[in-house]
């Protein structure tokens, strides 16, 4: 083993050039470090450092980015009974026994994120460790050291104190067993601390948000499903616009909520998680969660014929067919539990109800639909964003439009809804951030169509919209109208006040004689029939990895 330190050392520190060589088990590896870049590269029994053999063996080679690396650990050379102890490096005041220059150590390990491809061509993220191993303790002291203060940058822009809340009755009600799994080993690697809260009631975590001092942490975490988010984020709304003179109109309303939101997915379709990160692994989500970085997310406000604000939506509202089976479901939930979605759908598919609504939408220049989803550095997203910057009351501009008809089903779509047996969502191409959503009129047809819409989501690469009797709208604001069978008993031609109060206090209203469906929001039931939903751009900041640098 070669036990000279090569060591070149630039004008800046952070063109620093460290290259040697290193074992790992009986292997050998040349291991290389410049410009934030870590690059280590098994050798064969007769391989130096030949530059030329190098570039022979670059297939075997591993590339990793520093911002893609959870953290450096390093042992000691020799401690009582031959038992070497960790020392974590992440924290800004290193342990004395690190610093001090007569502390022996025989490895470090590099603790990182590197992305995966499944046989689905799901992006994946995997924790993955490597151990380096040398008898010259001063290599070792010199790598570690120089990756440690490369590393303190980058920690002072990840979460290094979190608010994580579970919820334990979500899904499969396995979110303690996936915290304790995939979460809290990966958040102890990256040594964040973590202030664990377990639900055990409805509208707990959304009381907590409101009541606790979040400045005290640098994010919060959800194990749960798409529900458990929403009741988060909504206690997040309300904390703001209850202490804070602000309207969720105001662009200034999203730069007031700084504090980032992730999601560990345990519920029943974990259609949030999956739309976020591209997959519902649980690990994925902690290493986005993990490595910091954040991006906007659009919410959509829902409010009843009285302008009061009933809920504030992350992925779809749905009328229809999906809010027949969230309604219906719920008398199922004791003896089937989470197979309750799939026996209802199954119900509701053969009976193809058909429901009468009225739309009315605003369109503008930027409510076209190009088909391209949204990626990191989205063009539609970044544009948007100066258009809204520039244009305060933007939501009133452009023209009303109305549709009236029969629909099987009606989802107003804030994010592209994909979950593991809809990969590619009900819209594939709704954006993060732009502020717009998606509409899915699903018009009444027949059962084989019905049955075509199915089969459509269950395709990675299909789009829904693509079907003769699917038609998508994209708009900033529209207002929606259930038309009851006996409406014309009612005196108006609109649903009334008084006559809304009656439908939410009794849901025995919402039945097939009065040829009314209910809404499923965000996993949630709601029994208004005149909502105006409105789209509000960058509300919320989640964490969100949007590129990850490639192993080579």
């Amino acid at each position: 083993m070669n036990s000279t330190v090569c060591r070149f050392t630039m004008a800046h520190k952070s063109e620093e050039v460290l290259l040697n060589i290193f074992n790992v088990g009986k292997k050998r590896y040349k291991v290389f470090f410049h410009l934030n870049i870590i690059k280590w590269q098994k050798l064969s029994r007769h391989d130096t450092f030949n530059e030329k053999q190098n570039n022979n063996d670059s297939d075997k080679s591993t590339t990793v980015s520093l911002c893609d690396i959870l953290n450096v650990t390093v042992k000691e050379a020799t401690t009582r009974n031959g038992l070497y102890q960790i020392h974590p490096t992440l924290d800004i005041g290193s342990p004395s026994a690190i610093a001090s220059p007569s502390t022996e150590f025989k490895e470090f390990t590099i603790h990182y994120a590197t992305e995966t491809r499944k046989r689905d061509q799901l992006k994946e993220l995997k924790y993955n460790a490597i151990s380096f191993c040398s008898n010259d303790f001063a290599l070792v002291r010199i790598w570690f050291l120089t990756l440690h203060d490369s590393l303190r940058a980058l920690r002072l822009n990840r979460p290094k104190n979190l608010l994580l809340f579970i919820n334990p009755y979500s899904g499969k009600r396995n979110a303690l067993m996936v915290y304790e799994k995939y979460a809290k080993p990966l958040f102890q690697i990256a040594n964040v601390n973590v202030t664990c809260i377990i639900s055990q009631k409805a509208n707990q975590i959304s009381d907590i948000i409101i009541e606790q001092d979040l400045t005290r942490y640098d994010g919060l975490v959800i194990v749960g499903g798409d529900g458990t988010f929403a009741e988060a984020f909504n206690g997040l709304i309300r904390k703001y616009l209850q202490y804070d003179d602000f309207e969720l109109d105001d662009e200034s309303f999203s730069q007031k909520i700084n504090i980032p939101i992730g999601i560990i997915g345990s519920g029943s379709t974990d259609c949030v998680a999956y739309s976020i990160y591209g997959t519902s692994d649980p690990t994925t989500s902690v290493l986005n969660i993990i490595l910091g970085s954040s991006s906007g997310l659009d919410l959509a406000s829902v409010r009843n014929d009285q302008n009061t604000l009933l809920k504030m939506y992350c992925s779809v509202l749905s009328y229809g067919y999906l809010g027949d089976i969230i309604r219906k479901s719920e008398n199922y939930r004791k003896w089937l539990g989470t197979k309750r979605y799939e026996f209802t759908g199954f119900k509701e598919f053969f009976k193809n109800n058909g429901y009468e609504v009225e739309i009315s939408y605003l369109v503008d220049d930027h409510s076209i639909d190009n088909r391209e989803g949204c990626r990191s550095d989205c063009e539609r997203c970044s544009k948007l964003k100066s258009h809204t910057d520039n244009n305060e009351s933007h939501h009133e501009h452009g023209t009303w439009k109305t549709k009236t008809g029969k629909f099987f089903m009606i989802s107003a779509a804030n994010i592209k809804c994909a979950c593991s047996k809809s990969p590619n969502g009900i819209s594939p191409s709704c954006h993060f951030s732009d502020g717009y959503i998606d509409i899915i009129c699903v018009k009444h047809t027949n059962l084989l169509n019905n049955l075509k819409l199915l089969l459509t989501l269950t395709k990675k690469d299909k789009d829904i919209s693509d079907l003769g009797f699917v038609e998508k709208i994209r708009t900033r604001k529209f207002q929606f109208r259930a038309i009851a069978s006996n409406e014309m008993n009612f005196n108006s031609d609109y649903i009334n006040s008084s006559s809304t109060q009656t439908i939410q206090s009794s849901s025995n209203y919402f039945d097939q004689k009065n040829g009314l469906s209910s809404f499923n929001c965000d996993g949630e039931i709601l029994l208004d029939s005149y909502v105006t939903v409105t789209g509000h751009r960058n509300i919320l900041k989640v964490f969100r990895k949007t590129a990850i640098t490639p192993s080579i």
